[in-house]
């Protein structure tokens, strides 16, 4: 490969076909619009090191994304674009209610439940239907309620909840989330008055 002096080349050191799929995920912290991610699994053969990528699509420039270290295997998820065509947003509403009362001798264990209710809301532009993922951060203390849909995918940080989005409509899901909390209340000094 000759280069000339001052100038730069890309030199491709392996090629690979690999099936790939477009995911639009969208969480509260992405702003109004779902990015568009190429996902796949990196079955070239060959570690895949950091670095820039240029995505194509139907034989032209679809953007730009970073490529992560990703081993042999490993699933590779490029954020290229936005999605301007789709709108979403999550309405959430809280509530809390009083679960149970323990009282000891001293003191006065106070079980709480807590109710997280996010409606989740996509409005398409699209001519045709499309599928937007959306993710809420998952907390290890918290659990989607059983009477919500369950999550398509479950990962460390996020459970995410796939919609499928007809043409020129909107969707919406509804999922809860749900914990309790324990705060423990001294009982020295309150007359049985207060306490009831």
């Amino acid at each position: 490969i000759s280069i000339a002096r001052g100038g730069t080349t890309m030199v491709p050191l392996t090629a690979a076909k690999d099936a790939a799929r477009r995911d639009r995920p969208w969480s509260d912290a992405r702003g109004l619009h779902p990015d568009v991610v190429l996902a796949f699994e990196n079955g070239t053969g060959v570690v895949l090191e950091e670095g820039p990528a240029v995505v194509y699509d139907d034989g032209g420039y679809a953007g730009e994304a970073m490529v992560p270290y990703s081993a042999r295997g490993a699933e590779v998820r490029l954020a290229f674009a936005r999605d301007l065509a789709l709108r979403c947003r999550d309405e959430r509403r809280y509530e809390r209610s009083l679960h149970a009362l323990r009282f000891g001798d001293r003191d006065c264990v106070e079980s709480t439940e807590h109710r997280q209710r996010h409606r989740l809301i996509a409005e398409s532009d699209h001519e045709e239907a499309v599928t937007v993922v959306f993710e809420i951060p998952r907390d290890p203390n918290r659990e989607i309620a059983p009477t919500s849909a369950p999550p398509t995918e479950t990962s460390a940080h996020a459970w995410r909840f796939a919609v499928e989005v007809p043409a020129g409509a909107t969707a919406t899901l509804e999922v809860e989330e749900r914990w309790k909390t324990l705060s423990r209340v001294g009982l020295d000094g309150v007359a049985s008055h207060q306490v009831h």
